[in-house]
């Protein structure tokens, strides 16, 4: 039998009604999915706020996450990594950053990375500069700082200054915020900015990733050995003085400084190729009873220069002196100072400054055929740098023990 006309576009009609309503319901089951997918992941988005909130030790991951998830501990007193060839990288972020986890049920809905937000520093940290580290990433050779490596996992900058002083080293240099290297010069890679929060104090600034925070310990530097082909010079100032009127305490100077020359090689046409290298450090304190004044610095330079051999067949001797000039060979000195008055704390200042190299000119008679030897030469000298009055005085000793063809 035939629907009639009107009957056809009731049917029609009601076709797709129903049509209809099954698509809403399906876009209102789906719509509640999507509410319930979403309102799981803003809990855990929720729980990572939380847990950015917290002070989470580099050394100490975050027991779980909204009751899900698993407890994962380093070693007591080491970093995540106490491998240095596992320090993160830039993108990664520093130990103390909390990474999403695994979780008990079902696939865990991935956290939308949140950037830690850490105040600005608002503590000196006592490093004089920062510098560029390089090496090897499993220990200490070709570091800038290479005498000694270790972690902690509350790790600060004075923490570290101890641990060096300790060992005998006269520089410390935190870096990414766990890690302490210990040296007796630095700076051989350049500059370098340092970003990291040290983990013991996140207001104060622990170097940065293949960065170091260096700092003076205290410790001279000790004077390496004599090179075979070569020479060296060690400056020491280091005295105490009673400023007249203040028994409160003593003004205090010290100033290492080391100069070394290497020959590297042959010499071309009576030419010696030779390193020159001046390492050391200093201190200062003062106090007249109202302004004190408390400095730091380091001293770090290099520079090839060239010994020329000459000899005079009219006199039969030979001089041995350097092509460059002495006073165009030069280290930098990099420092700080912080001046108090009364109550009154001032800006840290930057110390800035050169050592110049030392001259020499040898001479004796042509034909000897031993190495050009001086006996240790002392000379008395006033302070060198940053040095406020005359009663700080010391002495250089310089020896020589150069090889030359005949």
């Amino acid at each position: 039998m035939d629907i009639p006309v009107v009957s056809r576009k009731v049917h029609r009609r009601s076709v797709a009604a129903l049509i209809v309503a099954v698509n809403l319901m399906a876009l209102a089951g789906l719509a509640l999915w999507y509410q319930m997918d979403w309102s799981f992941a803003e809990s855990y988005s929720a729980v990572a706020r939380d847990l950015l909130a917290q002070e989470v030790s580099p050394g100490q991951a975050p027991t779980s996450i909204g009751g899900v998830g698993s407890s994962e501990k380093a070693e007591s007193g080491e970093s995540p990594s106490s491998n240095p060839g596992d320090m993160p990288t830039e993108e990664q972020g520093d130990p103390g950053d909390i990474k999403s986890r695994g979780g008990g049920f079902g696939p865990l809905v991935p956290l939308i990375p949140i950037p830690r937000l850490l105040p600005p520093p608002t503590q000196l940290n006592g490093a004089f500069a920062c510098y560029r580290d390089q090496g090897d990433p499993q220990g200490t050779a070709g570091r800038d700082l290479s005498g000694a490596m270790f972690t902690d996992a509350a790790m600060t900058n004075g923490i570290c200054r101890a641990g060096c002083a300790s060992r005998g080293f006269a520089f410390a240099g935190t870096q990414v915020g766990t890690y302490c290297f210990c040296g007796n010069s630095f700076g051989k890679s350049g500059p370098a900015t340092c970003t990291s929060s040290c983990a013991g104090n996140r207001a104060e600034i622990c170097g940065g990733v293949w960065a170091n925070s260096v700092s003076v310990t205290g410790v001279a530097p000790s004077a390496p050995p004599l090179p075979n082909n070569g020479g060296r010079c060690v400056t020491s100032i280091q005295a105490s003085h009673p400023r007249p009127g203040n028994t409160s305490g003593m003004d205090r100077y010290r100033y290492t400084e080391i100069q070394l020359w290497v020959v590297t090689g042959m010499p071309i046409q009576r030419v010696y190729p030779v390193q020159w290298t001046a390492t050391g450090s200093g201190e200062l304190h003062t106090d007249d009873g109202l302004n004190t004044v408390n400095a730091t610095w380091g001293i770090s330079g290099a520079q090839l220069v060239h010994f020329q051999d000459q000899i005079n067949m009219s006199t039969n001797m030979r001089t041995v002196t350097q092509q460059e000039p002495f006073s165009a060979t030069n280290a930098q000195i990099t420092g700080t100072q912080q001046k108090t008055t009364g109550s009154t704390v001032f800006p840290i200042g930057n110390l800035t400054g050169v050592v110049s190299e030392l001259g020499f000119t040898f001479q004796r008679p042509a034909g000897l055929m031993s190495p050009i030897t001086t006996p240790s030469q002392q000379t008395n000298v006033v302070g060198k740098f940053m040095q406020p009055n005359s009663w700080a005085t010391g002495t250089t000793n310089c020896d020589w023990n150069l090889a030359v063809l005949p």
